[in-house]
């Protein structure tokens, strides 16, 4: 006689026969597929995952930049919101400016994003019509651009803006990952620190675009005074985005703890901006936030204009 039949139940297998006996028959599920979850297994490859997304990008959160140099002072420009493609930005004064960073010894600049006008979002696309270039001629320029100052060792760092981030917004890809794997100096997409030593003298520098949460219309820098708190201290920041220009040298804390800093918002070369003019907004204002260096002790001396820094600093230097 054959091995009678078994049912499966939650309180185990039974017999056929009892279960006639008892009057309950009901559909036997010999195959049923048990789940397995083994949560240190799943843990461990995200964390795996984790590490290599991580180690795979090109940006980074802070950075060390050393120049050795036998200049007494050196000048660093905060330079963004280039917005080029857009019929309002100023290509002149824009070229001007390049070519110095290019060729005059001892200056350098951070860029602080936006470098595309990029109206690459629907809910923007009117911005595409004062485009004098598509945005894929916009980031073949500005790629050339940063590849040409940054073979020269003319840039400090980069931080990435909201117009280059409609990009990734759009369609998930980053231009400046591509970009920034084949260039020498640090990409801090979201800003960060630069801890930047000039012959041996140490200078914190902090870079962001400048789209935050304390940005105000009324007092330009409120957002870096902002960022000195609660980022951490630093001796120079570079921010951008509200194409405001200003450079103001503060005083922090007192008595010993006394510390002197400048708060750079860098301007924009598209100076003929009608959104800005609509909304009677204070934007469109001309660039060239600079500050000199110097390379034998802390010292440093902010000017809003790239031209005089560069008179200045060469007087020094002579």
């Amino acid at each position: 006689m054959g091995k009678e039949q078994m049912f499966y139940t939650p309180q185990g297998e039974i017999p056929v026969s009892q279960m006639v006996a008892r009057g309950r028959v009901s559909p036997a599920f010999p195959d049923k597929k048990i789940p397995i979850l083994d949560s240190d297994l799943v843990l461990d490859t995200i964390q795996k995952r984790q590490a290599q997304v991580k180690a795979e990008r090109a940006t980074q959160n802070s950075a060390e930049v050393v120049i050795n140099t036998n200049l007494p002072w050196i000048a660093i420009t905060g330079t963004g919101d280039w917005h080029l493609g857009s019929e309002g930005t100023d290509y002149t004064m824009w070229r001007d400016h390049m070519n110095k960073f290019r060729d005059v010894d001892g200056l350098y600049c951070v860029v602080v994003g936006d470098e595309r006008d990029n109206f690459v979002v629907p809910k923007f696309r009117n911005g595409l019509y004062e485009g004098l270039m598509s945005p894929q001629e916009q980031s073949y320029i500005v790629q050339n651009k940063l590849d040409e100052l940054d073979k020269k060792g003319k840039i400090i760092a980069r931080a990435g803006g909201n117009h280059d981030g409609w990009t990734w917004n759009e369609s998930g890809i980053s231009l400046e990952e591509y970009w920034y794997r084949q260039m020498k100096s640090p990409l801090l997409k979201d800003g960060g620190f630069v801890t930047l030593k000039v012959n041996g003298v140490d200078y914190k520098i902090y870079l962001h675009h400048g789209l935050s949460l304390f940005n105000s219309n009324f007092n330009p820098n409120h957002a870096s005074k902002r960022a000195f708190e609660f980022q951490g201290p630093f001796d120079v920041s570079y921010m951008g985005h509200t194409h405001q220009t200003e450079v103001a040298h503060s005083y922090r804390w007192n008595d010993e703890f006394i510390k002197d800093y400048v708060q750079c918002r860098t301007g924009t070369y598209k100076t003929d901006d009608d959104y800005a003019r609509q909304k009677q907004l204070g934007r469109g204002q001309r660039p060239g936030a600079t500050v000199l260096y110097s390379t034998v002790q802390r010292h440093i001396i902010p000017f809003i204009d790239l031209d005089d820094a560069v008179t200045v600093m060469k007087a020094l230097n002579q």
